[in-house]
């Protein structure tokens, strides 16, 4: 089963999930990595749409993109007067350097072909344009936490590339070790300005990062 296609058979209970406040929001915290409104904004994995309509209401042109038709009409729902496109994001269809922005926000582990994701988001910003992410940390998508010796371990290996379910949310996800985004990352010309690793506020709290937050330029 493709991630798409997982992704399709959870949409309605995704969309309880987010609208209903019962996932983590690190979008204030990744929020504070993003250059100001300046022009086009693409939104790559927008889901449901809660991210392209918050970065809306801040002022960024926003478009957002999916691959998954549940997702996009589920957007298009919440917001009518949006923009939201049915597309793959190893396959975009927009122009070389169309957007100033790319947000992929919790949303490039979900998705099949990362390097070519990376690629394209390389390939539709303009010069000078960045491409901010956020993922699951691949330090607990390689593992879990030991709550009864309160540690931290890896199962299996953390260099494989192997399908994981979000453990709370029980959504599809891969896990992929770091070097495969930043491989990614090389090959779609941009460049890393800087990386944030915000640590989980519940599990081993400030001892591990659960997150990942990375701003890249196109020179």
């Amino acid at each position: 089963m493709s991630q798409k296609q997982a992704w399709e058979a959870v949409a309605g209970r995704w969309v309880e999930l987010v609208r209903g406040g019962s996932i983590d929001d690190e979008s204030r915290t990744f929020f504070a990595l993003l250059p100001p409104p300046s022009g086009p904004t693409l939104d790559l994995g927008c889901g449901e749409g809660r991210i392209t309509r918050e970065l809306t209401a801040l002022g960024y042109e926003t478009v957002g993109v999916d691959s998954s038709p549940s997702m996009v009409g589920l957007a298009r729902g919440a917001d009518p007067v949006g923009r939201y496109e049915l597309a793959d994001a190893a396959a975009l269809p927009s122009g070389d350097g169309s957007y100033d922005l790319v947000v992929a926000f919790m949303s490039l582990q979900d998705m099949d072909d990362i390097g070519g994701a990376l690629s394209e988001a390389g390939r539709v910003l303009a010069r000078g344009g960045r491409l901010c992410l956020a993922i699951i940390h691949p330090i607990w998508t390689a593992g879990g936490v030991d709550e009864d010796a309160d540690r931290f371990v890896i199962r299996g290996s953390y260099l494989a590339t192997v399908p994981h379910i979000r453990p709370v949310m029980q959504v599809p996800s891969v896990h992929r070790p770091l070097e495969v985004y930043f491989r990614g990352l090389e090959a779609g010309g941009l460049v890393v300005e800087t990386l944030r690793e915000p640590p989980s506020r519940k599990r081993l709290a400030g001892r591990m990062p659960l997150y990942l937050h990375v701003r890249a330029r196109k020179p």
